[in-house]
């Protein structure tokens, strides 16, 4: 009976594992929102609808709307470094002629998801590459599915940039990933984007120089964010300045987005 519960316990860990590493087909996901009616794909909402009426579970519904912004928005080299708030009128710019930077590319995922019922945010920081640094600001997207925080750009999901020209292709790489995959190549400005009970401080990040968990401490992410959910957004600015200041502040960007935030507190 002993050696049949082993068993037992064993095949159930083997399956977990199975499962887990088991990639899911999208290719009929992809089909179905390239057939998106241009009268529908003029606004969020009309993306939105169409999604919802096609998909059920939100990983469906995430996978159709990075695919849309992969195959439809055009990245706008000229304006590549430009960086400003995000709003309706920012996302209907983006729509109307299908081109934008990144953040217009997080932006407009990020309101397509919540308009499909799925939790989203969008997320600025900087970025790594082939162990390169960029310290120009970038933005993505976080979204909850099932009770776990994934990873999603849809600026670097839709093609590259190299000698100054954007090649579009879909790339997978940045679908879906785990926190603890992202990081190596994704850091928010606020730590609490991490979604990691131990985030990495920027001076790890940038000389991949990594602390021992156990001269770290335990970050309660999730209870953070429940906090962060019903804080008012001036509260949202101050609570932000202060886990930013607390990660290391290590370049000039990391203190110029310290102290824009320090001008909307006034502001507000």
């Amino acid at each position: 009976m002993k050696k049949i519960k082993t068993l037992f316990v064993l095949l159930l860990v083997f399956s977990s594992i199975l499962y887990g590493q088991k990639k899911i087909d999208f290719s009929s996901v992809d089909r179905i929102i390239s057939a998106i009616p241009d009268s529908l794909a003029t606004s969020s909402q009309g993306i939105a609808n169409y999604i919802n009426s096609n998909f059920i579970t939100d990983e469906k519904k995430l996978r159709a709307i990075y695919v849309w912004i992969a195959e439809n928005i055009q990245y706008d080299i000229e304006n590549m470094y430009s960086f400003s708030q995000g709003s309706d009128e920012t996302i209907y710019r983006t729509i109307k002629p299908r081109k934008g930077v990144c953040q217009d590319f997080a932006e407009l995922f990020n309101d397509i998801a919540n308009r499909v019922g799925v939790k989203s945010y969008a997320i600025t920081g900087y970025t790594k590459q082939f162990r390169r640094v960029s310290y120009n600001p970038h933005s993505w997207c976080a979204a909850k599915v099932g009770f776990d925080w994934f990873i999603f750009d849809p600026t670097w999901g839709s093609g590259s940039v190299q000698n100054s020209e954007f090649t579009k292709r879909l790339n997978d790489d940045y679908f879906q990933l785990l926190p603890k995959q992202s990081i190596n190549s994704h850091m928010p400005f606020d730590p609490l984007w991490q979604f990691l009970e131990y985030p990495i401080t920027n001076a790890e990040f940038c000389s991949e120089s990594l602390s021992s968990r156990n001269e770290k401490v335990f970050f309660n992410y999730k209870d953070t964010l429940k906090v962060y959910e019903n804080q008012s957004e001036v509260d949202r600015l101050i609570s932000s300045i202060k886990r930013i200041e607390n990660n290391s502040v290590n370049s000039f960007l990391i203190y110029t987005i310290i102290r824009n935030l320090q001008e909307n507190v006034k502001n507000y």
